[in-house]
């Protein structure tokens, strides 16, 4: 014991009540908790030292132990596991390894103490932020979930934490329909109806993560309905949070849910819902005036809404300068930000859901992307916030440019635009930036224009032809790759040439041997466009390089057909 007394004396002078945390005395391992829980509060270095001296198990077994009767004591350990749970990643990922999420749920479904019970719901919470909480904990008995919506009611906090830990902990299909199948939506539709924001906040971030990528959750939140609260629909208070006198956080969830439901094809593209509510509210939530963290959010979600419909990539681009407000993200200077730092595990969650998966097949699909923020140290923060400013502009250029010319000829106005596309084009250490960058180039390179002209000034088709090449692209990025150099091997576009000299009859004849039924069916178009109006010689190449046998297989190759 005096070795573990010395160990904490480092951080303060008096730290003898160390030695009574391991005490049977309850009263004095209760004082020594208070003097530790204090000790804790904003000092990461203490936080290290109590680590380093064993006491996180003590802590542990005295929050399992069922025959401690001090009223305050099993509290006041909650209250200081949480406090160190607040401390570095490093701190978080000790108290994961000591299985502390089992013990606390453990403890909340054994405890009959709203306080103590309170207190573990604090400290869970806290723990389901970091990326290895082990959520599948929660769905491993299937009363817990109930249980645990169960206690929203009782009080402010619970309301809070709960929605907060369902939140973090639906991550996946599954998840969204074990949620929904135990009452979270009804539960979650009461929270909208608290005059409280910041029971609100959580509960619609919640929702935001029900919805996504789920038709059959998103059917159920529209539907839904409280009979004793004059059968008031759960949409209705959704859209009600947009409202320019609630926070901006809450206006965004608010047009994220919105705009979720909308791709989950239960809303249409002309309700006033999404047309007038979630799209302005999300073009405004781009501009200057905001944290740079709440307009990248909102440039992916817009970019996500409107990246499959005409008439809303048309609406957008004439609303509110969208497109040179947009174009400011890529000269995003953080000296004119007010950055607000604990926001950005907000950015690093949002698509840590599986994400809407698109297919890019032929030459003329649009680009799904991730918004996914490197946290990493405060010092690279300005740099990776910049970065993703750059992927968010590029996402919403490419969606707004999917369709309509006229929008790719005011894109294209942005000052060095092709330039910074082609230096994104190479950053192969941030895959999310690079492939926003190629979706982009896709979408532009549907101008039959901008193949003439800007196409030709920028050999965009090196770049791209690289990521085809490399052993570490992964296939979303090779699918868009292959469809944008298909754009670029047409008749009329100058670039046809130097791919052709550069041997880009190899490269497509391997794209129709992959695994991957988008690459092989680009490989196909590629070689359909090389050869369109050549000579003989280059259709001589082609065949000989494909060969009579791959040529006959692709000729029955039913997920070709199908596509």
């Amino acid at each position: 014991m005096v070795g573990v007394s010395s160990t904490i004396m480092d951080v303060d002078t008096n730290r003898t009540f160390v030695d009574d945390l391991f005490s049977n005395d309850e009263e004095k391992c209760f004082q020594a908790v208070i003097q530790l829980k204090s000790t804790l509060i904003g000092s990461n270095k203490a936080k290290n030292r109590v680590i380093e001296a064993g006491v996180v198990p003590r802590l542990l077994n005295l929050l399992a132990e069922p025959t401690l009767t001090h009223p305050d004591l099993k509290v006041a350990v909650a209250f200081a596991l949480g406090s160190i749970a607040k401390g570095s990643d490093k701190h978080l990922k000790v108290l994961l390894d000591c299985e502390i999420v089992s013990v606390l749920l453990n403890c909340i479904v054994s405890s009959r103490d709203q306080r103590f019970v309170e207190a573990c719901l604090c400290c869970l919470r806290t723990l389901f932020c970091h990326r290895d909480a082990p959520v599948d904990v929660l769905y491993s008995d299937p009363a817990l979930i109930s249980h645990l919506l169960n206690l929203m009611p009782l009080s402010t906090s619970n309301q809070i934490s709960v929605a907060s830990i369902l939140m973090h902990a639906c991550k996946s299909h599954d998840h969204q329909t074990s949620l929904t199948s135990q009452g979270a939506v009804q539960a979650l539709h009461l929270l909208l109806l608290s005059p409280l924001p910041d029971v609100q906040l959580p509960a619609l971030q919640c929702l935001a993560f029900l919805v996504y990528a789920n038709k059959a959750v998103s059917a159920v939140v529209l539907s839904s309905s409280l009979e004793d609260q004059g059968h008031s629909l759960l949409i209705d208070a959704v859209v009600r949070l947009m409202d320019r006198h609630h926070k901006v956080e809450m206006q965004l969830a608010a047009a994220r849910v919105i705009s979720y439901l909308f791709r989950c094809e239960v809303l249409e593209q002309n309700d006033p819902k999404v047309i007038y509510k979630a799209l302005p509210t999300l073009v405004r939530l781009t501009k200057k005036d905001y944290a740079p963290e709440i307009r990248i959010l909102a440039a992916d979600t817009l970019a996500m809404l409107i990246e499959t419909s005409p008439e809303l990539q048309r609406v957008a681009a004439i609303s509110n300068h969208l497109i040179p407000t947009v174009a400011s993200f890529l000269w995003w200077d953080p000296t004119s930000d007010n950055m607000n730092i604990t926001a950005i595990h907000e950015l690093n969650n949002l698509n840590s859901n599986t994400s809407l998966k698109q297919r890019f097949t032929g030459s003329l699909m649009q680009p799904t992307s991730s918004a996914i923020i490197a946290a990493g140290s405060l010092g690279g923060l300005e740099s990776n916030l910049g970065k993703e400013m750059k992927r968010s502009a590029f996402r919403v250029f490419s969606a707004l440019a999917a369709s309509d010319e006229d929008i790719r000829k005011k894109i294209i106005e942005t000052d060095n635009l092709m330039d910074l596309l082609v230096i994104s084009l190479h950053e192969t250490e941030n895959v999310k930036l690079q492939m926003a960058a190629v979706g982009c180039l896709h979408s532009l390179s549907r101008s039959v224009q901008l193949l003439r002209t800007t196409f030709q000034d920028h050999p965009v088709w090196k770049p791209l032809i690289d990521i085809l090449e490399s052993p570490n692209a992964s296939v979303e990025c090779m699918v868009l790759a292959s469809s944008t150099v298909c754009n670029l091997l047409l008749e009329f576009s100058p670039s046809k040439e130097p791919i052709l000299d550069s041997g880009a009859i190899d490269l497509l004849c391997q794209l129709t041997h992959k695994f991957e039924p988008s690459l092989r069916l680009n490989g196909v178009w590629g070689l359909m466009n090389m050869s369109f109006l050549s000579d003989q010689r280059i259709k001589v190449q082609i065949v000989n390089a494909l060969g009579a046998d791959q040529i006959f297989r692709l000729l029955s190759d039913s997920d070709i057909i199908s596509s």
